[in-house]
């Protein structure tokens, strides 16, 4: 068992665990490489049967499945392993409780979820007609030449893929794109990732690019004039490449312009999104809404800021302080889902599992909260966004239904 399972654990017995620590540990316990420790854990205290499992059957069979269920059953497990007068129960004995806990969660959601049709109880949550399951993203991109041919990058062999003048493109083993070789002679390329995808590139002056799905960028096989320019659709987080001699300038779909010399940042300009947001992390960069040299819709960011574009009166609407770590969790292999909107957090959803989303009217007024790796199966996603209020039916073609 990991160390920081049996923290959170620990301090959710103390009765010390914040919000944010039972969030991390209800996801925790749903992946599926922590189940069979946990399993180990509580046979080897209670057996496989124990009275709390029990009434964890009992409530999910009568009531279904809720955060606030869950956190109220845990508080009964927690009480009744708490030290009865002044006999006092070994640190050992309630670490085991606590895992004990997790496990009936995880045991008593999967006899919940897979009990035979006749004894399911009748939820939103459930899928009468289960479709396959649906896996996550992952390294998927085609790589567009300048003459139009275009490679496959997913399928492709590592090493060499073809030359662009005198620049080698390479394909290399940890699924990232890079550039070797210097050119006088430059043509653009597009690296595109479509929906359940994402790639990594290095550019030809060594800037780091990571592509979220459904994204891409167009850039030169070799920055040969006064400047670095790149254009942006979807999302993308550039380590730019310090050159105080070429200002690397992002075009972000036409609608804003980003000036960089040597920075970290993240930009998001899909484009079924109404908001154009670029996040400093590290370095100053100056934004501007529309084209480069409209100075009355400029700001310059700090590190931790981020501004925000309305893409419709294409115009400054905020600049402000926020959690990068939340901006960045896609790139680091994450949902941060902390205060995401419901219909935002379904279109993250669609782009990385390749969903076609459909609401049934009226839909609750839903923010989520905590956080998931990105390489779970939607199922597991959305087990624990159902436990967060999501009334959903997942349906064959790879379509979800939200329900009221």
């Amino acid at each position: 068992m990991s160390e920081r399972l049996t923290y959170l654990m620990a301090r959710w017995l103390d009765g010390t665990a914040s919000k944010e620590e039972r969030k991390e540990l209800w996801g925790l316990s749903l992946e599926a490489a922590n189940q069979e420790q946990l399993q180990r854990e509580v046979e080897a205290v209670w057996g496989e049967e124990s009275e709390v499992e029990a009434v964890w059957r009992e409530e999910s069979d009568a009531e279904g499945m809720s955060a606030g269920k869950i956190d109220e059953l845990f508080e009964k497990i927690g009480r009744d392993q708490q030290p009865f007068g002044r006999r006092l129960i070994s640190r050992r004995r309630l670490l085991w409780s606590a895992a004990a806990a997790v496990i009936i969660f995880v045991i008593g959601t999967l006899i919940w979820r897979t009990r035979p049709a006749v004894e399911q109880p009748v939820s939103p949550q459930v899928v009468q007609h289960k479709p396959k399951e649906i896996m996550p993203g992952g390294n998927k991109a085609v790589l567009t030449l300048s003459d139009g041919k275009e490679i496959v990058l997913d399928s492709a062999a590592d090493g060499t893929l073809t030359k662009q003048g005198s620049v080698d493109i390479v394909k290399l083993g940890d699924g990232s794109l890079t550039y070797e070789g210097k050119d006088h002679v430059s043509a653009l390329n597009t690296l595109s990732t479509p929906y359940g995808g994402m790639y990594r590139l290095r550019l030809p002056d060594g800037t780091g690019v990571w592509l979220n799905a459904a994204s891409s960028i167009t850039y030169p096989t070799a920055f040969t004039g006064a400047k670095r320019e790149v254009l942006v659709k979807g999302e993308a987080y550039f380590e730019v490449a310090k050159d105080a001699s070429k200002p690397f300038i992002v075009d972000v779909n036409g609608h804003s312009t980003i000036e960089v010399l040597g920075t970290d940042f993240n930009v998001n300009a899909y484009e079924n999104e109404d908001i154009i947001s670029t996040t400093l992390l590290e370095g100053v960069v100056k934004v501007t809404a529309g084209k480069s040299g409209d100075k009355g819709h400029q700001a310059t960011l700090k590190p931790g800021q981020q501004m925000r574009i309305d893409t419709g009166a294409r115009q400054i609407c905020a600049v402000s302080y926020v959690d990068t770590d939340k901006i960045v969790a896609w790139k680091n292999g994450a949902f941060n889902f902390e205060g995401v909107p419901l219909e935002r957090a379904m279109r993250q959803l669609a782009r990385w599992y390749n969903l076609q989303i459909a609401y049934e009217q009226p839909v609750r007024a839903i923010q989520f909260g905590g956080t998931l790796k990105r390489n779970l199966p939607l199922s597991d996603v959305l087990h624990f966004l159902g436990g967060a209020g999501l009334h959903y039916r997942l349906e064959d073609n790879n379509r979800l239904v939200i329900l009221p």
